[in-house]
C-alpha cells in the first residue's frame, strides 16, 4: 500500500497544477508548470488538452486520499509519514522490468483453443485462467496472458506475466491445470526446469497455480496466493520501512 500510495502521489507531483474557476461568465483553467502561469478558457484547444490532466488530477487525488483513510482505519498510522519513511528499490531481477514487459505480446501462443471462456475479449484456455484474469482485474493489477518468454535459453509461453509499476518489476503466473495427464505433467516439467535454471524462483518470479479436470482453486485461494507474492515482492524491494505492506 506505501508502495502504491508513493508511485500516485509521484504521478501526481509530475502533473501540472490546475484550478478550474469561472470569470467573466467563462471557465478557465489555471495552470501552473514549474512556475509558468497560464489560464485557458475550456473550450479552448489547449483547455480541452488540460480537461484531460484535470481529471487525472482529480482521479489521482481522490485515490490517494481514499487510500490514506484507509491505511488510517487499518493500521492507525498517517499514511503520507509512513511513505516518507519507506524507501523501495526498482531494481527487477533478470532484467524483467518495464521494457521487457512492454515488449511481451499477449495471446501469442497460435496452438488451437477450443474453449469459449471469453472475458474482455480474451478467450482464455480454461475456466480458472479466466477466474486468474478476472483476480487480477479486480486486485488493480497490470498483466498480459499467454506471453512468450525466453528462459534458460528456450521459448516458452507463460499463462500471465503481472507487471508491478511501484517497483518496476514483472512476476509470472502459471496454471498447471491438467494435473491427473502424465503425459500433461512430463511436459511441464521441463518448462519448470527451464525456469529454475533461468532463475525464476517459485514463490520469487513464480506463481503456480494447480487444478484437474475436476478442481479448479476457489476464488479466495487465488486472491490469497497473489497476495502472497505481491508481500514477497515488496520485502525483497523494501530498504527501509516501518510498515512493509503494499
Amino acid at each position: 500500500m506505501l508502495a502504491h500510495y508513493k508511485l500516485l502521489d509521484n504521478r501526481l507531483n509530475e502533473c501540472p497544477s490546475i484550478i478550474i474557476r469561472s470569470e467573466r461568465g467563462h471557465s478557465i483553467y489555471l495552470v501552473n508548470n514549474n512556475g509558468i502561469r497560464n489560464r485557458y478558457r475550456t473550450t479552448s484547444p489547449k483547455g480541452r488538452e488540460y480537461a484531460k490532466l484535470y481529471e487525472l488530477r482529480t482521479t489521482l487525488k481522490k485515490e490517494l486520499d481514499e487510500m490514506a483513510q484507509v491505511y488510517s482505519d487499518r493500521f492507525g498510522s498517517n499514511i503520507e509519514n509512513d511513505a516518507a519513511t519507506t524507501r523501495f528499490t526498482s531494481s527487477p531481477r533478470l532484467n524483467f522490468d518495464k521494457a521487457f514487459f512492454d515488449s511481451l505480446k499477449p495471446c501469442a501462443t497460435t496452438y488451437p483453443n477450443n474453449n469459449r471462456y471469453f472475458y474482455r475479449n480474451v478467450n482464455y484456455r480454461s475456466r480458472a485462467e479466466m477466474v486468474i484474469a478476472q483476480v487480477l482485474d479486480e486486485m488493480g493489477l497490470t498483466y498480459k496472458y499467454d506471453c512468450e518468454i525466453i528462459t534458460n535459453g528456450i521459448t516458452h509461453t507463460v499463462d500471465f506475466a503481472v507487471y508491478l509499476p511501484e517497483f518496476g518489476c514483472c512476476f509470472f503466473i502459471e496454471y498447471l491445470g491438467r494435473l491427473r495427464d502424465e503425459r500433461y505433467v512430463d511436459d511441464n516439467k521441463f518448462k519448470l526446469k527451464d525456469y529454475l535454471m533461468g532463475g525464476i524462483y517459485i514463490g520469487r518470479e513464480l506463481l503456480i497455480l494447480c487444478g484437474d479436470d475436476i478442481y479448479m482453486p476457489p476464488v479466495n485461494v487465488i486472491r490469497s496466493e497473489i497476495a502472497k507474492m505481491l508481500y514477497i515482492i515488496t520485502d525483497l524491494h523494501t530498504v527501509s520501512a516501518r510498515t512493509a505492506v503494499r
